[in-house]
């Protein structure tokens, strides 16, 4: 992932002196020349003259601090590239440079993140070189704000999504798997006699545990399942598009690899949407199977 570089506008430089990359993509061969020209006093300055070439140039720049590029090149929508390049994460401020405004397109793309500036052409030297900074501090701020988000919906122990993160994962889910027709699983777990390990080996020994726990539900499942820390020694395994007996294969290598690798035992209890007309039914659900896995003597997989 390229980093970015932020600076202040009273040292707008690294702490060695060099200027942030700005890689500036337009089949205009005088719009390049002027962006060189303009820019070069506060940016080390790249050029592109179509989006195929701006993305070979991307390879080779990872300290990239910006994107500016044209609308309309010959070779496809800039505004569509720059999408993509939100999409991949591509870690840099982007902005978007046309001579014609469509402010409702513009304006749909600046509240998405799409792009942090809009410049319109002609432009003029000093403000462009003001509004690449404004676009710099943008993008931090931007950054910070998810950082925040993440920080939000994650559990502070284990780095798994929260109990929050998960309540919004599973209201989603359950809708789209309503409206598509589909099935959504969901497995709820219990690590079995936790307490005890906790008065036995203090509660630091306990977070370690749980974080070791919460790697091995993860290994066990797909990249599209959330695993999430429910509260406390309980855990949450959402499955889209997956009935119980699809997820019973994941529930069988969480419940192996949670022993296999830390020597715990775990209950599960898996449910599917199957019947349910709200999550918070199918939640009922799979806690009621869990709760049935306990009182059966525990370390098994019960299914509602």
């Amino acid at each position: 992932m390229h980093r970015l570089r932020v600076m202040s506008d009273t040292s707008f430089g690294t702490s060695s002196g060099s200027k942030p990359s700005i890689l500036c993509v337009d089949d205009d061969p005088q719009s390049l020349t002027a962006f060189d020209r303009d820019l070069r006093q506060d940016f080390t300055v790249h050029t592109a003259s179509s989006l195929q070439d701006a993305d070979q140039k991307i390879k080779s720049l990872p300290d990239l601090a910006i994107l500016l590029c044209d609308l309309q090149l010959g070779d496809g929508s800039g505004l569509d590239w720059l999408k993509k390049k939100q999409a991949e994460r591509l870690d840099c401020a982007r902005v978007l440079i046309t001579g014609h405004l469509d402010w409702d397109l513009f304006s749909g793309a600046l509240d998405a993140g799409t792009i942090h500036r809009l410049v319109l052409k002609p432009w003029d030297p000093t403000a462009l070189r003001l509004q690449m900074r404004e676009a710099l501090q943008s993008h931090k701020l931007s950054q910070s704000n998810h950082q925040l988000s993440d920080l939000a919906l994650t559990d502070a122990v284990t780095g798994l999504a929260n109990h929050r993160h998960f309540q919004n994962a599973l209201e989603i889910e359950f809708e789209r798997a309503k409206r598509h027709g589909r099935k959504l699983a969901l497995a709820m777990i219990d690590v079995d006699h936790f307490k005890h390990f906790n008065d036995e080996h203090g509660h630091q020994a306990g977070d370690v545990a749980l974080r070791e726990i919460g790697v091995c539900l993860k290994q066990s499942v797909r990249v599209v399942d959330l695993v999430a820390r429910y509260g406390g020694d309980e855990f949450a395994i959402l499955l889209p598009d997956t009935d119980v007996a699809m997820a019973r294969p994941a529930a069988e290598r969480a419940h192996e690899e949670v022993l296999i690798s830390t020597r715990a035992t775990i209950s599960l209890g898996l449910a599917d949407s199957t019947g349910h007309d709200s999550a918070s039914s199918l939640l009922a659900a799979a806690d009621r199977a869990l709760y049935q896995a306990k009182a059966l003597g525990r370390n098994q997989i019960v299914i509602g």
